[in-house]
């Protein structure tokens, strides 16, 4: 081979080793673009097409759920024409997660998945209505963009996720456009919403009493029992269903907000089903309606013709979500000083007298509403009977009480006509008879308030130790004058709430408590723990309470601590469990211990801790 020859020969080898090298070199610097950020995994799916570099862009913001705390989340960014998509992951934060996606130039839409659900419920969207797309320009980095969960309306959620495009998680479907138009064309009309500032007040203790923000705008209005219309000032609340015990909690809690600042209900427009109810309030030239309800958290979750409270019962907490909705209109043209103003029966004790009698009459879907103040620790009893001195069913009418301050002694979902307990505070307390039936109701309430002093005289022994949550109803126990048998603790699993008595049954000779997961389950089935009962009684053998049976043929003897004999049944569990239950005589009284679908092992362990905990 001649000089030249061979000269060229090297040329060529080098150009190609020189080809070489940049070939790797490219390669590395591909692969150091998807490399950690922020300490999040990103993934994107590179334009394998494209015959020049393009310097990256980033997406950067905040992801939070519908309340703390933010659970581990996969965040999409997806490009709208060539479906090009990157992908990153955010940790379990107490507050809202930061996150940062790398993404080629384009115009992306931005989601959420949370980990461990099967579908997409999260997005960006500026006007709550359809996920916003972002471009993001070469070497661009796009901030601040806060991905959420999407709003509730009457239409369901207002904007729609998609699927996941690695196939790992299903989308929601939003609000169609026929419904979205229906709440967007503002209807012309004579009410108009509240003043701004009375709006914000309420927008704020709602927010407040619920523990959970919202949002607020203004919408269409219809007065539908005077055949109205116009705009109103909107609250919407949204949160998962683990966040509260039951829908009667929520209920409870949003209207005693609303009450607190002076509305009164108008029970003309109350109504409701399975999924909730709605509530209508006046105050002045003001009309107000709120709408507190339960459903999934994407519709395609219940199947086609599924009965509601049948998907509801197969749903996790995670796949439910409240909402509460509260729209607030006025009526210009109406005079306040022409509206009827009612204001509560304040009630008052003639001298030296502990109680005291009201007699109303309630026409049906009607409310009567009395107030009373008394001073913390004391124990107050009301109960609401027919004028003939018989108990009064709770299919006619019911109580309702809470405190000025908000919180909910006994709400509407326990359905009952007789409560007694402990009082947190001294300030005014408001009791609610609410007519439930078809027909006209004769009533009596009664409210009992004894001095509050000790009553330990009056019983013949008491537990050593007193669980601390039974501390402010142990008067009304000692009341009763059976000597109460009380464990020194409820054992309850980690995360759930402490256990806490609900008097069904509190007269001389006998109580029974219904014992809950927290403080506002108020006898719930689905947040009951277990069950308690005394009497006095000269049998040899139990009897029954007044709302749990008991049949000693069914049963089987047990013996427990200091020699004591005892009666087991067990639990009957369909659709929910009943209490497993063990009965005991001492001393001329009969005490009963029950645990939701209990074994004989937990509930005789809890019965001997209450035997061992009496001091005679």
């Amino acid at each position: 081979m001649d000089t030249q020859s061979h000269l060229t020969a090297t040329i060529w080898k080098l150009v190609i080793l020189s080809l070489i090298v940049m070939s790797l070199a490219a390669a590395c610097g591909q692969q150091s673009e998807s490399t950690t950020v922020a300490e999040t995994t990103t993934t994107t799916i590179p334009d394998m097409e494209a015959t020049e570099a393009v310097a990256p862009g980033f997406i950067t913001g905040k992801v939070h759920g519908q309340a703390p705390p933010t659970y581990p989340m996969v965040i999409y960014a997806v490009e709208t024409t060539t479906g090009a998509w990157a992908s990153t992951e955010t940790p379990h934060t107490d507050g809202e997660a930061p996150y940062t996606i790398q993404v080629q130039p384009g115009s992306y839409q931005v989601f959420a998945c949370q980990q461990d659900k099967e579908y997409c419920s999260l997005g960006y969207s500026d006007d709550d209505w359809t996920l916003t797309t972002i471009t993001v320009a070469s070497g661009q980095t796009v901030a601040d963009i806060v991905i959420r969960p999407p709003s509730q309306s009457e239409c369901g959620a207002t904007f729609g996720v998609p699927a996941a495009p690695d196939g790992k998680f299903s989308g929601v479907v939003g609000a169609s456009e026929e419904c979205r138009q229906s709440i967007l064309g503002m209807p012309q009309g004579e009410l108009r919403p509240l003043a701004a500032e009375e709006c914000n007040a309420l927008s704020g203790a709602l927010m407040q009493n619920l523990g959970f923000s919202g949002t607020t705008q203004e919408v269409p209005f219809e007065d539908y029992l005077n055949q109205k219309t116009g705009t109103a000032c909107q609250t919407l609340i949204t949160f998962e269903s683990q966040y509260a015990d039951n829908l009667g909690s929520v209920e409870s809690t949003s209207r005693a907000a609303i009450e607190a600042l002076g509305w009164q209900e108008d029970p003309m427009y109350a109504g409701g089903g399975a999924g909730g109810m709605i509530y209508g309030y006046r105050k002045d030239a003001g009309l107000c309606l709120m709408v507190v309800s339960i459903g999934p958290v994407d519709m395609s979750l219940c199947a086609t013709n599924e009965i509601f409270a049948s998907c509801m019962e197969r749903l996790s907490p995670e796949q439910k979500v409240y909402s509460v909705e509260l729209k607030c209109a006025q009526d210009p043209t109406v005079e306040s000083a022409t509206l009827p103003k009612t204001e509560p029966t304040r009630i008052a004790f003639e001298s030296g007298a502990i109680s005291s009698q009201l007699t109303g009459k309630l026409a049906a879907g009607g409310l009567h509403q009395y107030v009373l103040n008394a001073a913390e620790g004391q124990e107050m009893t009301v109960k609401l009977i027919s004028t003939s001195g018989a108990a009064l069913p709770a299919e006619s009418a019911i109580l309702i009480i809470w405190g000025l301050d908000g919180t909910v002694l006994i709400s509407d979902h326990a359905g009952a006509t007789h409560w007694v307990g402990g009082l947190p505070l001294t300030q005014d307390y408001f009791i609610d008879v609410r007519s439930v039936g078809q027909q006209t109701v004769d009533y009596v309430l009664e409210v009992t308030i004894p001095p509050a002093k000790a009553t330990t005289e009056a019983v013949s022994g008491m537990p050593r130790v007193i669980p601390p949550e039974f501390e402010l109803y142990m008067q009304a126990l000692l009341l009763s004058e059976v000597p109460p048998m009380l464990p020194p603790e409820f054992p309850v699993a980690e995360n759930l709430p402490a256990i806490y008595p609900y008097i069904f049954t509190m007269a001389t000779g006998e109580y029974e408590l219904s014992l809950d997961y927290g403080e506002d389950c108020q006898g719930a089935g689905a947040c009951h723990y277990g069950s308690m009962s005394g009497k006095q009684t000269t049998s040899t053998e139990p009897v029954g309470t007044s709302t749990i049976p008991f049949d000693i043929t069914e049963a089987r003897t047990v013996t427990l601590d200091n020699g004591i004999t005892g009666y087991f049944s067990e639990a009957v569990c369909m659709a929910n469990c009943s209490d497993a239950t063990v009965y005991w005589i001492y001393n001329g009284y009969q005490y009963m211990i029950g645990l939701k679908g209990g074994t004989e092992a937990a509930v005789v362990e809890l019965a001997n801790a209450a035997i061992l905990n009496f001091r005679p």
